[in-house]
């Protein structure tokens, strides 16, 4: 049975619970809140939506258009990739050697992203130490960073 699509605010409360999303929702969470982390085998990772041009100052209001994704590992944000879109981050990002939209149903403990990996490397709002971009050709491999 499909489930009924929820609606940003819900989705966070199931999250809160405890409840398992789909990787549907979880991108839609994603897209809403921006800050998440999950652990996929007793490592913790890292997902954001970045928006450098508002967060150095350029831009005064937030431009979605210039949104990008990042994912990476909470032990070590330097080794974080980006993605220049929501759908190449739904189709490329993975973690090992397995697409993440692969594995979703393995993901544990899904909750928003800690204030001490979000700023602990950097300690500002600066996002260009994520590593370099991927699109849809190439995927991250984080089997290299264990």
């Amino acid at each position: 049975m499909e489930r009924i699509k929820k609606t940003p605010s819900e989705l966070l409360d199931m999250m809160h619970k405890g409840e398992s999303l789909e990787f549907d929702e979880f991108l839609n969470l994603l897209k809403s809140y921006g800050e998440l982390e999950f652990y996929y085998n007793s490592t913790k990772f890292g997902v954001l939506r970045l928006n450098d041009d508002y967060s150095s100052g350029k831009d005064k209001e937030w431009d979605r258009t210039k949104d990008y994704y990042a994912i990476f590992l909470c032990f070590n944000p330097n080794k974080g990739v980006k993605y220049r879109t929501l759908e190449d981050f739904a189709q490329c990002a993975n973690v090992g050697n397995n697409l993440l939209k692969d594995i979703w149903s393995e993901v544990s403990d899904l909750h928003e992203l800690s204030a001490l990996h979000f700023h602990g490397y950097s300690g500002t709002h600066d996002h260009q130490w994520f590593g370099e971009e991927r699109g849809p050709a190439v995927a991250p491999n984080y089997k290299d960073y264990h």
